[in-house]
């Protein structure tokens, strides 16, 4: 669900100061009764429009260790995803590893720990190894 504009919360708020009545505010801002409630209980518990925080996210094992990881990878060259995992000693799958090189720019492949192609792909995504393609 998106989440309403400020300013249109503004408006919502001024319509309700004025005496409207919350339904109608509903019906001329095309939102859902109970939104308006929810905003107008938002303005007089803590005086704003804007919309509430969102719920803390869970936060990843490995978002406070980048330094770990790339020291570790830089010393071993040669390393794989679960030597890396075994190396920090947290219970994460290779996925989230790979994922969080990935966030950080970073491109991990054995033999080679370097910052990834900035150039991007330099051939057909669907192109056979080295062949020639046959036209009839």
């Amino acid at each position: 669900m998106a989440t309403i504009p400020t300013e249109m919360r503004r408006r919502i708020v001024e319509d309700c100061k004025t005496g409207i009545s919350q339904r109608k505010v509903a019906q001329k801002w095309d939102v859902c009764p109970a939104t308006v409630m929810n905003i107008m209980a938002r303005y007089r518990e803590t005086g704003e429009v804007t919309p509430p925080p969102r719920p803390n996210t869970r936060k990843s094992k490995l978002d406070d260790r980048r330094d770990e990881v790339i020291a570790f990878l830089e010393k071993n060259k040669n390393a794989t995803l679960v030597d890396v995992r075994n190396e920090l000693k947290v219970e994460v799958s290779l996925m989230t590893i790979w994922l969080h090189l990935q966030k950080w720019g970073l491109s991990h492949k054995k033999k080679r720990f370097s910052q990834a192609n900035a150039t991007g792909r330099t051939s057909r995504k669907n192109a056979k190894n080295g062949a020639q393609q046959k036209t009839m």
